[in-house]
């Protein structure tokens, strides 16, 4: 299993979990349904795809941390 699957589902199981037993605002619930969908949709990428996203990150990571 990759990284982004196991922590968007343990985002998933979170915002789950708070939104059943605690009032949390809408936003924070929202915020977490929404980095568990992506970080699900990035974690079910086949490996070409999954190798691309990746590797445009470091790039953008790159750039914006350049000494």
């Amino acid at each position: 299993m990759k990284k982004e699957t196991a922590l968007g589902l343990i985002l998933l199981a979170a915002f789950l979990v708070a939104n059943q037993f605690t009032s949390l605002p809408h936003l924070l619930l929202g915020g977490m349904i929404g980095l568990a969908c992506c970080f699900l949709l990035i974690g079910g990428l086949p490996e070409k795809r999954y190798n691309t996203v990746k590797s445009f990150k470091q790039k953008v990571y790159q750039k914006v941390h350049k000494k």
